[in-house]
This record gives structure tokens, sequence and C-alpha cells, in this order.
């Protein structure tokens, strides 16, 4: 913006005008440039322009604490969700009645019809879902010398094909036998519904019936 005049009045009179009329367009339009190119600034045009620096400087202390606030929502998240996980595997540990004597699961072996073996490298366990050890099964119950991981919600089934896949054993759940729950992770015994023909399936499975996963699977005959 070019000023065609005498002196230092007439910008400073243009840029009072500028200020009254422009409102804050007058912050961009207070510089000015005389018949020699010398640039003018006047008192009305410092004003706006400390006004604009503190409008930034309120700006920037607001976004400082809009991130320090959502910080500190992602990380009472993160800590929460941390915890409800850990909760879900460590309460089932921390309630689960205590686990049946060795000798009591000695016994149920030596009179099962059936024996098979829970192994950790089924094709859906993980260092989560796993089984290992000796299930023998019988008209009686179904029982485990071994370990299994704890988690919540664990169900015993009965099944007419061998399955180490969740989606195998959704395919197959319709045909399935549910024996019962599994509440103990080292070594378990599992009374066979009185009606249960074991004959009629060849694969034992444990299963987590809240979050549809599958844990381990053993075929006995």
């Amino acid at each position: 913006m070019r000023w065609i005049g005498r002196g230092v009045d007439a910008p400073k009179a243009a840029t009072r005008w500028n200020f009254a009329q422009g409102g804050n367009r007058y912050l961009f339009e207070s510089a000015m440039v005389d018949q020699n190119g010398l640039t003018l600034t006047t008192p009305w045009a410092r004003a706006p322009c400390r006004r604009l620096s503190q409008t930034r400087g309120l700006r920037r202390i607001r976004r400082r604490l809009m991130k320090k606030i959502l910080l500190l929502i992602v990380s009472h998240a993160v800590v929460a969700a941390t915890g409800f996980g850990v909760g879900i595997y460590a309460l089932p540990i921390l309630t689960a009645p205590p686990a049946p004597a060795q000798a009591e699961v000695a016994a149920l072996a030596a009179q099962a019809q059936f024996t098979g073996r829970f192994r950790r490298d089924l094709t859906d366990s993980d260092a989560l879902h796993w089984g290992e050890g000796t299930v023998a099964v019988s008209r009686s119950a179904v029982s485990l010398q071994g370990k299994i991981a704890p988690g919540p919600d664990y169900k015993l089934y009965l099944a007419p094909e061998f399955v180490q896949t969740e989606a195998d054993f959704l395919r197959l759940k319709p045909k399935m036998l549910r024996v019962g729950d599994v509440k103990t992770f080292e070594n378990f015994i599992v009374p066979m519904p009185a009606s249960a023909d074991p004959t009629a399936y060849n694969t034992v499975i444990v299963w987590c019936e809240s979050f549809g996963q599958f844990i381990t699977a053993a075929q006995y005959r």
C-alpha cells in the first residue's frame, strides 16, 4: 500500500481511519510506505499488534492445556484397560478351588476307558491359551494330569472330530457335548453327565466361553 502525500500526517490519519472502519483487518494494513519508500508505523498500529500477540499466547496456552488433558485421558484409559485385562486372568486363579490331589487324578486315569494328550503346539493355542498333560476319559469323569493356561469361564466339550482351531470348534459346536466347567488349572476332574456316552465322540476340548477362545484339545480315540 503506497501513499501519495506530504509528511507523515497522511499515513497517521489514514491509519486511524483503517482501525476505526476496518476492525481487525487494520492489523494487516497498519504498515504503510511513504513516498521515499520508508515504512511508517504509528502508535495506533502497535496497540492492535499487542492484542494479537496476547490472543496468540492464549491460543498456545489452550492448545497445551488440551494436549495435557488428552494425554491424561489416554494414559488413564491404558491403565484401566491393562488392569481389566490383568484382572480377567488373575481373578480365576485367585478364586479357583483347590486342585484335585495327584492320587485322586491318577486313580481315575487308571480306570479310564480312553486317554489322550493336551499339547502346546496346536494351531490356535498360544502363549496365553494352552494345555499340556494326559487326559483320561471314562463314563464317570474326564480328568487331567497336567496344566492348562488360567482363564475365565472354561468349559469342557466332547467332539466327534479332532479340532485345533476356533473356526473348526464353532463349525462343530452343534454336534458337541458340553460336559461341564473347568475350575482348576493344575489337574482337573470334570464329572461326566449320566446320559453321556464317550464312545460317541473322540476328542476332549477346553474352550473359553466368554471370549470364544480355543484353549486346547486332545484326541482320545
